[in-house]
């Protein structure tokens, strides 16, 4: 089963939605130069770096226009479920402390609700309402974190899974490579997580695409790695379902939840519903996620877009069906959830 983003969204009984994706197409971030870099001196004036961009030029691409129109299928796709015209409650939107993240769900906001012809049009040359957004410190908000810098427990986690034997067959398979990529690089590089951040600079090389496939499914390669990861955006989307499912609860207005982060982010949410496939999600990759309802009965499906082609990828929690019953949903998914803790179990004392 394939589903085109623009028309197969069953609006007789969808009621809630929810859309985490990755930025826009942007300029090399600071974080992923390296000492040999031939164009570690460039600025990339006028956008700077690490930002989304406007044009094709300099083999950078449509990084605004890609969110835009992400908003714009959005908006086709739920478009009877959300209505003609923004009303405050009806959208809840988060970004991750970055610049990049936080202009990309501008951008997506700005296509999803365009006020023309409607009460909340102010300015005919502009089409364009401003609506309200959360951002997410990495630090201190687990919803868009990324648990691998921020997170002490994770770490430790994923130390440990690294040097299991599975971890190191999977570091065995590349670190014949790492002197190579060490002399040229400048880097100093022993294991696969050095490569991580390299690979965002060299986008074309074959050998570090392949590397970096499998870092990402190292980070995302066990329960316990999930719960301090994409578990707590899943445990907060569960939530939020749960209280649309009732009619007399807070959130009866909402329509969408929008979730503006990064590609870790992407792979963190779909490790956490077990449905993670090695790839590294690409610029404005969006994984939905739709609370349905049928009669009395509620259950909940999974589409992903990378891309790969024009149509949505349906996703199937392993143990259940595509349509899968609300509560089987929660409970096959219980052990990728953080649960309730004795104080933060990501081990960083708040303020």
């Amino acid at each position: 089963m394939e589903c085109m983003i623009s028309y197969c969204a069953n609006e007789k009984t969808v009621q809630m939605a929810f859309a985490v994706f990755r930025h826009g197409d942007r300029t090399t971030d600071a974080g992923t130069l390296y000492p040999n870099d031939p164009y570690i001196n460039e600025t990339y004036e006028p956008y700077g770096l690490g930002e989304l961009t406007n044009t094709q030029e300099k083999k950078l691409q449509r990084g605004k226009r890609r969110e835009y129109r992400l908003g714009q299928l959005l908006r086709l796709r739920y478009a009877l479920l959300l209505g003609k015209q923004y009303k405050k409650g009806t959208v809840r939107a988060v970004s991750t402390d970055s610049s990049r993240t936080q202009e990309s769900l501008e951008l997506v906001l700005a296509s999803l609700y365009p006020p023309r012809s409607t009460e909340l049009e102010w300015n005919r040359w502009l089409n364009w309402n401003p609506i309200a957004f959360e951002i997410a410190p990495h630090a201190t908000n687990r919803l868009l974190s990324i648990a691998l810098m921020y997170c002490p427990s994770y770490r430790q986690l994923f130390d440990a899974y690294s040097k299991s034997e599975e971890g190191q067959q999977i570091e065995s398979m590349f670190n014949s490579q790492y002197e190579y990529i060490s002399n040229h690089s400048g880097l100093n590089v022993t294991k696969l997580f050095n490569l991580f951040r390299l690979y965002f600079g060299l986008l074309s090389e074959n050998y570090l695409t392949r590397t970096t496939k499998k870092n990402y499914e190292m980070v995302v390669a066990t329960p316990q790695l999930n719960q301090l990861f994409g578990g707590f955006l899943l445990e907060d989307i569960i939530k939020e379902m749960r209280a649309k499912m009732n009619e007399n609860g807070t959130l009866k207005k909402r329509k969408i939840n929008l979730y503006s982060g990064h590609e870790l982010n992407i792979a963190a949410i779909l490790g956490a519903m077990d449905v993670f496939f090695p790839h590294i999600p690409p610029y404005g990759a969006c994984v939905l996620i739709e609370l349905h309802r049928h009669k009395d009965s509620y259950y909940v499906q999974i589409f992903y877009q990378d891309y790969s082609s024009r149509m949505l990828q349906p996703l199937t929690v392993p143990g259940c069906t595509f349509e899968c019953p609300f509560e089987d949903f929660a409970k096959l998914l219980q052990k990728n959830l953080p649960g309730t803790k004795n104080g933060d179990p990501c081990l960083i004392t708040r303020n």
